[in-house]
């Protein structure tokens, strides 16, 4: 059925409905992650693809990536006195300094702490359940759940930060000064005002459109990866083997809410399999032995941390449930007939733990990748954490690379530990419900700071 939807009949499913919250967060639904198929969509998924998310932009944000990802041991390292430290809150931290740096210059950014707690928040409503979005038609409904109104004081909060940074790049570049603050290259702020400017798009676009665009970058950026690396952290800390074995393999052998959420999720799963977190240690500190930097072109080879990775998104996707698509028009499947406007609801969450195509299906087994031909590309309908056909997100490279780099910092420099008492099995890993599948609860580890010298 998921192939019929996303593949066959892709195009009578590429639209979105308009939901009630969403449309106020993302300026009329004027966005690219939930405006509705059509020419305005088409164009801003173009300029996605072709100006903000192309391999030569991602890497162009290497030296940000470094930067906030040696910070983040830093700020690590002068917390580790042998108690347990918050690691949820270190690596959402990063991804949000990451992807503000990225997108808009943190220098430009008023209140950088104040934008990040209220998109968070917003993001939580938008997740939440809604009585007005299920019956659109009864206005009365959008007053009682009281929805519409929290949401629009949140908005304009975060209109006001927004329209802030967008000025602030208008007046640098009136007065010269392009580019990404010490970083060099334009953030993609500047890419969005270049375009607007230049009068080179079929359907031009204003302040507003840029700030829905900008919303759309950061919330998918901070939520997925960072959630994911805890994941998988845990499930290593619940297997030593694996993390011994990973640590080894770098020895002998050759010797990463979007980005947050993925990286905190693979750190949990590595703390409940520490076997997983011993490998995938030993193969991050046997590729870096001896290098004074984390170069990403190494890290593209680090295989073991790729299927660590790759069996993270499997049981915890960064969105349980696709983000809703409607039918553009009467369609029919396998003899049914699918009516215009009707909603489809993918669960990816329920997919990637269906024992008919996965072995041992509720098992961290990262392994399991190690010679399959499975990818995130969309091409195999029972793993699709990024989703398929004309809506899948575009920004998957970008992603990744958030995933990659702090979880093989956190593995380099730091042996990681479960608070004295727990036991990898008793690892908590209940997920909060919402637009992203988050730990209900925060994960608080040992880290002790790894040395050369210690081999």
């Amino acid at each position: 059925m998921t192939r019929e939807v996303m593949k066959t009949h892709d195009l009578a499913f590429a639209s979105r409905p308009k939901l009630v919250s969403l449309d106020i967060i993302c300026y009329k639904s004027t966005d690219i992650v939930f405006s509705p198929y059509g020419d305005y969509w088409r164009q801003m998924r173009k300029v996605c693809v072709l100006e903000l998310l192309t391999t030569k932009n991602v890497r162009s944000f290497s030296s940000i990536r470094r930067d906030e990802a040696s910070r983040l041991v830093q700020l690590i390292q002068s917390s580790t006195r042998g108690e347990p430290i918050n690691v949820t809150e270190r690596i959402l931290r990063y991804e949000s300094s990451m992807t503000c740096k990225a997108a808009f210059r943190d220098q430009l950014l008023k209140d950088e702490e104040k934008f990040i707690e209220i998109l968070r928040e917003l993001v939580e409503l938008a997740g939440g359940f809604s009585v007005a979005d299920i019956f659109p038609s009864i206005k009365i409904l959008h007053v009682v759940s009281g929805l519409r109104s929290r949401i629009l004081k949140l908005h304009k909060n975060v209109d006001a930060i927004v329209e802030d940074v967008i000025n602030k790049h208008k007046k640098n570049i009136a007065s010269g000064k392009k580019g990404n603050g010490e970083f060099g290259g334009e953030d993609l702020v500047d890419v969005l005002l270049r375009l607007m400017e230049s009068g080179e798009l079929k359907i031009p676009i204003t302040n507003d459109n840029i700030k829905a665009i900008m919303i759309d970058m950061f919330a998918a950026g901070t939520e997925t990866s960072g959630t994911i690396t805890i994941w998988a952290m845990t499930e290593m800390m619940r297997n030593p083997s694996v993390l011994t074995k990973a640590q080894t393999e770098d020895l002998f052998g050759a010797g990463t809410e979007t980005s947050g959420t993925t990286i905190i999720w693979a750190m949990s799963e590595m703390m409940r399999n520490p076997s997983v977190l011993a490998k995938a240690q030993a193969e991050v500190r046997e590729a870096f032995k001896g290098k004074e930097t984390f170069n990403e072109d190494v890290i593209e080879e680090l295989k073991y941390l790729k299927q660590v990775v790759k069996e993270t998104f499997r049981l915890h996707p960064p969105a349980p449930l696709l983000i809703p698509r409607e039918c553009r028009e009467e369609t029919s499947i396998n003899g049914y007939t699918i009516p215009l406007k009707t909603r489809v609801m993918v669960n990816v969450y329920a997919m990637g733990r269906d024992p008919k195509y996965w072995l041992d299906a509720e098992s961290f087994i990262a392994k399991r990748f190690e010679q399959s031909s499975i990818d995130y590309m969309g091409n195999n309908f029972e793993y699709l954490p990024f989703g398929a056909g004309r809506q899948m997100c575009p920004g998957i490279t970008f992603g990744l690379i958030n995933v990659y780099l702090p979880l093989a910092k956190l593995l380099y420099h730091f042996d990681w530990k479960l608070p004295d008492g727990v036991k990898p099995k008793d690892v908590d890993m209940t997920e909060n419900c919402g637009i992203t599948a988050a730990r209900k609860s925060e994960l608080y580890l040992i880290a002790t700071p790894y040395y050369l010298s210690q081999e």
